[in-house]
């Protein structure tokens, strides 16, 4: 799981270190992905992704007794995925503009794993993909992010 002090490694590519540090623990105390269980993972340099793994949970299935997973926590599991990226990726990551979700088998009870990049940053706006994965590497869903960007999306710095 990243944790604020592992991101130095990663500081050159992303626009700086401290909205990387926000948007890692902002992300992680979010009472969602918490509920969730979200686990942001380091990213690796080179690999052109970042991951975010969700392992199952009981509470997220679609109905008491099915074995599927709800396809608004898949859904959020995408958003988030794209959120992450674009930190890593150096953007100033603002809300949630648009979102398309595409459910290509039942996400049955077991972990996931979404994948994230960053197809496009533009100067207001960003634009991310992203594919989730059981651990045996089916497909279950694809997603597209549009994001809105900027400056004034940009964390405070925190306080002396």
């Amino acid at each position: 799981m990243l944790t604020p002090n592992r991101l130095a490694p990663y500081a050159s590519a992303m626009v700086d270190d401290h909205a990387a540090r926000v948007s890692a623990a902002g992300l992680a105390a979010s009472p969602l992905h918490r509920f969730m269980g979200v686990e942001f993972r380091d990213p690796e340099p080179g690999k052109g992704y970042v991951e975010a793994f969700m392992p199952f949970s009981g509470n997220l299935l679609r109905q008491d007794g099915e074995e599927i997973l709800h396809g608004g926590i898949l859904a959020s599991l995408v958003d988030v995925a794209g959120v992450w990226a674009l930190s890593c990726d150096g953007g100033v990551p603002g809300p949630t503009v648009d979102q398309r979700v595409d459910f290509l088998r039942p996400a049955l009870c077991v972990d996931h794993v979404a994948r994230a990049r960053v197809l496009r940053r533009g100067r207001t706006f960003a634009v991310t993909d992203v594919q989730v994965t059981d651990l045996e590497g089916r497909l279950v869903a694809v997603g597209r992010g549009l994001f809105a960007v900027g400056e004034e999306h940009r964390p405070a710095p925190p306080p002396q």
